[in-house]
């Protein structure tokens, strides 16, 4: 073989650039912040392109599947007993990886870093046998590609592929099971409003419903009520970034005590008003409600708070005030940039099992629309794929023969609520009547006599 031309050998140790030592210290570190999130976290110790950072992680492995918490000193104990601590730099490392590290927000964004560079040094590597494959021509090339064809494959791959979906019936059957055993007509998470939820039988975890309508109906109102009457049955988070946090809960505590927000900016509240803010503070104080006033929110930002309260508090819902404050694609078109936050809103309830409100502006023709329709949202086109659910506030508009019988003075505090989509709904589109009470910003359901 004279004229066999080895390829260029690249010693593991020596490959340029496809590695972040950075983004790995920036993973381990956040585990001992936050050691909650490990289980959460797709990454192999193999990932890792720097050894003591591999050797770290397989400590962190073996704790967890011990059922031992994950911290300093019983990552320090088991580094030691696997003979590592010393070659890691003891326990001064681990230290170093504790100061670096600002915060686990990020943490899944550290591991995306390492997974892409793991699977770029693992094709070098498949390309460095592929070329010494080519240039051996005593090779059997049928007998060297499917091997090199699965090396590749086993690269791309998803670690949660496609599987048999008995798991998926299996799932299904246990579900239904649990439902015989536990029948209710709500079956999501109940918002406190009692047609709505009955019409859609509450938020779904996984799904995202899209609340749009005029400026100044109320939706913002409708929103954090709904988000307070929730917390009853299970905790949630409130990003409220169109509005300062202490005007919301102002609108909130105005609801709860049925003192005028106004009263309480001027300071003209009687013993008696102020009696019954107090005994509001007291309870709204007890709600499992998280809520952020920060304006400048990317997507990812979001999940991975989402995903911190989840995991500390249990929350199951999220509302977002409203999709376009949020900072992703600012460079991009309206249309191109709604289609990324749709579909990113939609993954974050999907992939952390979350119901999400989001509320969506309308296009100007669809406000000038007694009725308008899911064509009518902001740039709709993947937004209303999206959707789970899509509701519109609207001002009043009678609906049937015994509407017309309603004063003029109580239309002005009506809202009808349409149903725009709704993949479980009997009837895809369908009309709520809602009051608003005078000078409070709380809505009600319509009781007829």
């Amino acid at each position: 073989m004279t004229d066999f031309i080895p390829p260029l050998e690249i010693p593991p140790g020596e490959i340029p650039n496809l590695y972040n030592a950075d983004a790995e210290k920036a993973l381990l570190g956040s585990v001992l912040i936050n050691p909650d999130i490990f289980s959460t976290i797709d990454v192999k110790s193999d990932y890792f392109f720097i050894q003591r950072n591999a050797e770290i992680w397989n400590a962190y492995i073996n704790l967890y599947l011990r059922d031992v918490s994950i911290d300093f000193e019983t990552v320090s104990d088991e580094l030691d007993r696997m003979g590592w601590l010393s070659q890691i730099g003891g326990p001064a490392y681990l230290s170093t990886l504790l100061t670096i590290t600002p915060t686990s927000l990020h943490a899944e964004s550290y591991a995306q870093i390492i997974k892409d560079y793991a699977k770029r040094r693992n094709l070098l590597n498949i390309a460095n046998k592929i070329a010494t494959i080519s240039y051996d021509k005593d090779s059997v090339l049928e007998d060297k590609l499917p091997i090199l064809i699965d090396d590749i494959t086993k690269v791309v791959a998803k670690s949660n592929g496609a599987e048999h979906w008995k798991v998926y019936l299996d799932e299904l059957y246990d579900d239904i099971h649990f439902r015989i055993s536990n029948p209710k007509e709500i079956w999501g998470i109940p918002t406190g409003y009692r047609t709505f939820d009955k019409i859609t039988g509450g938020l779904q975890k996984g799904e995202i419903l899209l609340l749009s309508g005029k400026p100044g109906v109320g939706k913002s109102i409708w929103a954090m009520q709904a988000g307070e009457q929730m917390s009853s049955v299970s905790p949630g988070a409130i990003y409220s970034v169109e509005m300062p946090g202490i005007q919301t809960v102002r609108r909130d505590l105005s609801a709860n005590s049925g003192v005028e927000s106004r009263k309480m900016k001027t300071g003209n509240i009687s013993d008696e008003e102020m009696t019954s803010i107090l005994d509001s503070f007291d309870r709204l104080n007890k709600l499992p409600i998280y809520m952020s006033d920060s304006s400048n929110w990317s997507t990812s930002e979001l999940r991975a708070d989402l995903q911190r309260l989840k995991l500390k508090y249990g929350i199951e819902w999220f509302i977002f005030d409203y999709m376009f404050l949020a900072s992703d694609g600012m460079q991009m078109s309206e249309t191109e940039r709604t289609s990324l936050l749709s579909r990113n809103f939609k993954l974050i309830c999907r992939q952390l099992k979350l119901a999400g409100i989001v509320i969506h502006s309308m296009r100007k023709q669809g406000m000038e629309k007694t009725q308008p329709e899911q064509q009518e949202l902001r740039s709709s086109g993947q937004v209303s794929y999206d959707a789970d659910l899509i509701c519109f506030v609207n001002e009043f508009i009678p609906m049937c023969p015994e509407d017309q019988s309603i004063t003029p003075a109580d239309r002005l505090n009506l809202r009808t609520f349409t149903f725009g989509k709704g993949r479980e709904l009997e009837q895809p589109k369908q009309y709520i009547h809602m009051v608003k009470r005078p000078n409070i910003p709380s809505f009600g359901d319509m009781e007829r006599e």
